[in-house]
């Protein structure tokens, strides 16, 4: 079975996972746990790609994206976006709110800093942060635009690990 969304309940302080199974007639969604209709659940689908660990990419999950400014063989050349993942106009967008420069860099910098190079005044979000579409973002690696799964990497979640998405100022 494809798990097809996740359920994040405020009051359980807990994710279920629900399954698409098939049935007499269409498809349909199964709940084996504890039921779905609590006003407080939110409701995350699957975005139908994995990260670079096979493990399953949700909306509200926090990812790294490593951006090959040269070439997959020489890393430390490499951009590095953390952001959440959300759906906004039809698609699956990431909502960036730091970057480090490369892998020999520890440090996040909010993605308002002007040596950013998503840095657009007039794209900045009032909160301060930037929403692109995911696979732009990693079409941008020089994969010659196909989404490649080996750049994303899920560290979290925005309910069990929103400090993730904090940075510090350089």
């Amino acid at each position: 079975m494809n798990v097809a969304f996740r359920v994040w309940k405020p009051q359980h302080n807990r994710y279920d996972y629900l399954h698409r199974q098939n049935y007499l007639g269409g498809n349909g969604v199964y709940d084996q746990y504890i039921g779905c209709n609590d006003e407080d659940a939110v409701w995350q689908p699957y975005i139908s790609f994995d990260d670079k660990n096979e493990k399953f990419i949700y909306v509200g999950d926090i990812v790294d994206v490593c951006v090959f400014r040269v070439s997959p063989s020489n890393p430390d050349d490499d951009y590095h976006y953390r952001g959440q993942i959300i759906f906004k106009d039809g698609m699956y967008q990431i909502k960036i709110f730091a970057f480090l420069y490369s892998n020999t860099d520890t440090l996040f910098i909010p993605i308002t800093d002007k040596k950013s190079p998503f840095y657009n005044d007039d794209e900045l979000l009032d909160d301060g942060t930037i929403e692109i579409p995911l696979f732009i973002l990693c079409a941008t690696s020089g994969n010659l635009g196909v989404y490649n799964e080996d750049n994303v990497e899920v560290i979290g979640n925005i309910y069990e690990t929103p400090d993730l998405l904090e940075c510090r100022t350089a």
